[in-house]
Formats: structure tokens, sequence, C-alpha cells
């Protein structure tokens, strides 16, 4: 097996299975790979063994490894938090629309801390841990260590179950070409811009402090996510009604959510009928606006009428934008061609592959607003 080589750990996260693309990955500590990087570098074995919660109990961090024979600049802090970020949105957004429509996260990652890197690691070498942070720069000894997962934050189990499967195949593509290139098309630049916000977004309101106005913060985040996804680039900009656009095009599997059946104010005295997701999507833009120009908001306003939280809510709009974004779809099934069996199965596993999450979010849309499931086309 070719070296692989460890460039960060997760101890919020106990991923049960490898999270890769084709130079990079996220990996339980048992994988092949991160056991023969603790046969070059015994000391990094020990510094997994070093981490435990705040009670004691031993946590078992993710490691996040790069191939060594990947080209050197997949190694920098951009390449490294993209692929972070991808993996982030791939599994975050999914358990957000769980939490909505069963009202509980079912046990799957619904909060971007458990992806969080470690602000120590080993030097290069091997040898002794050193980190380099907005905060501090600084060197230390592996032997005085202690390693601790996030108090407050229940280490979360990630299988390959919760990740978004066609998402993270196309942001995978899109991760190489982003940081693969000299000349790095605004597009790609914007999408991993875009999923840098929506980590963000996706973090905890706060602690034990947090207020009603970091839920607000969180919702503006997301909004921002969503309009630098769409931004056309220098001398262009980002609007909602951008935004409600690219929803409105998405392409969806529920009749009931293609339909541009809700009006949604257009101007001071006209409206437009758009999808149920865009009319969703004005009540989050106001209600940012209402946030960060000190507006008065209540409980209320965080809320549609049957109780679900426009925060996760939120999180599902999202997913729908960029998988749209990105041409996450469906794959066609042509007519008029001789029927081959063996093309018709893989097309179908990938039809399969792609509907899974997608109705996943629909469904959780559709929660929101206290609507039943339609009919399919």
């Amino acid at each position: 097996m070719a070296p692989w080589i460890p460039m960060a750990v997760l101890p919020n996260a106990s991923v049960r299975e490898p999270i890769a693309m084709d130079d990079i990955a996220l990996l339980p500590p048992t994988d092949p790979r991160v056991k023969a990087a603790g046969r070059r570098q015994p000391r990094l074995l020990k510094f997994l063994r070093r981490f435990s919660d705040a009670f004691g109990q031993k946590v078992e961090p993710s490691v996040l490894m790069i191939r060594e024979a990947a080209p050197q600049h997949f190694r920098g802090t951009s390449p490294v938090a993209g692929f972070r970020d991808a993996v982030s949105i791939s599994v975050i957004t999914g358990g957000r629309a769980v939490m909505v429509t069963h009202n509980s996260g079912m046990q799957r990652p619904i909060w971007a801390e458990c992806l969080s890197i470690y602000p120590w690691m080993l030097d290069k070498f091997g040898e002794d841990l050193i980190t380099n942070n907005s905060s501090m720069l600084g060197v230390h000894d592996l032997d005085l260590f202690r390693g601790q997962s996030v108090p407050g934050f229940s280490t979360a189990g990630i299988d390959l179950s919760d990740v978004d499967t066609p998402l993270f195949a196309e942001l995978s593509r899109r991760w190489a070409r982003r940081f693969g290139r000299e000349n790095v098309e605004w597009e790609d630049r914007a999408i991993f811009r875009s999923l840098n916000m929506a980590y963000q977004a996706s973090m905890m309101p706060g602690g034990q402090e947090a207020t009603f106005y970091d839920i607000g913060r969180l919702i503006t985040l997301w909004v921002s996510a969503m309009e630098i996804l769409i931004h056309p680039g220098p001398g262009g900009g980002a609007y909602k009604s951008g935004v409600m656009d690219l929803l409105d095009s998405a392409p969806w599997c529920d009749d009931g959510l293609k339909a541009l059946a809700h009006p949604v104010p257009k101007t001071k005295s006209t409206t437009q009928d758009r999808t149920l997701a865009s009319l969703i999507y004005f009540r989050i833009d106001a209600l940012r606006s209402d946030f960060m120009h000190g507006n008065d908001v209540t409980d209320e306003h965080l809320v549609t009428d049957n109780g679900t939280h426009l925060l996760h809510v939120a999180a599902s709009l999202y997913r729908t934008a960029l998988a749209t974004k990105i041409g996450v779809l469906p794959p066609a099934f042509e007519d008029g061609i001789e029927f081959d069996e063996v093309k018709f199965l893989e097309k179908f596993s990938a039809y399969s592959d792609w509907k899974g999450p997608q109705r996943r979010h629909e469904r959780a849309i559709l929660k929101a607003m206290a609507l039943p499931e339609g009919d399919e086309q």
C-alpha cells in the first residue's frame, strides 16, 4: 500500500468506515493506512491513545490523512479545511433533515463540532506536538499531553450510511479541481467558500450560555452560504431572488414541491409564484435581516406554524441549493434505444443513490409546513 501521511486528528468524530477522496481521507484509527503510518512513526499511535473525554473515558480520534504521492499543495490549510467542510455538509445536512422529520437526530451527527480539527498534531518527524493557530504558535512534549474531546458534546459516530453519497462524490471532483489547479474558476472558488460558511452555520449556537441571538447568528450564516453559492463573480451580486430561482429549478421528486404555487413578495406591491422551498427561504432571509439590523424578533419567528425550527430547515434548503448548483441530478433513462440490462441496473442503482438523500430533504421541507407527501414522477 502506498504511504499516507497523517495531517490532523478529529477527536469528536468516531468514523467507523473511511470517508475518502482520491488523495485525502478521514479514517478510523483501525484503518490499515493509519496503522502503517504508526509503524513508520510509533509516537503517532501513542498520540492517538492519549485522548479521553472530560471524565477520563477513552476516545479514539479519527485521522485525516493525505496520500504521500499527492501534489504537495494538497497539504495546505485550505485544501484540508475544504475537505473537512465537504465531509461535514455531506453528513450534517442529512442529520438535520432527520431531526425535522423525526423530531430527533436519531443518533446522526447534526452539529459541526463533531468534525472540528484538533489544534495539536505531531510534527512531520513524528516527535513533538505542534500547534499554529490564531491564538498561539507552540511546541510541546507528547509525554505530557492529555488530549480531550469537546466537553458538553457527545462524540458522534459516523457511518457511510450517514454520508450523502451523490453530493460527496461531486464535491470530491470539485475539490480536486479547486485545489489542484493554479487557475481556479470562480464557481469552484465560490463553492468551497460557501461550504466553509455552511460549516460555521452548522455549529451549535453555543454551550450553556447560548442565547436566542446565537440562533439568529447561525441563520444569518446559512443565508450567507446560499448567497455565496450563487454569486456570479466580480462585478455581479447575489440576491435572494437568485437563491429562490435556484431552489425553484431543483429536481424535486414530489409534485407538491415542484409546483410554482406559492405567492412570494417580489416588490412592495407585487408577488411571484414560487416553490414551497422558496417561500420558506424568503421567510428565513427576512429573519436574517431582522437579526442583522436589530429589528424586533421573538421566539415565534424562529419556527414554522407546526413548531419546526427554521435553523434545521435551512440546512435542507442549503443542501438542495448546493446539489442543484453543482449538478447532482438523477441519471437519465433514455427512450428509444435497445434495452441493456446491465446498463439499466447501473442507472437504477445510481438513481436510488440519488433519490435517497433527495427525498430525505424533501420530507423535511414538507414536514416544516405540515404538508403531506404528494405524488412523484
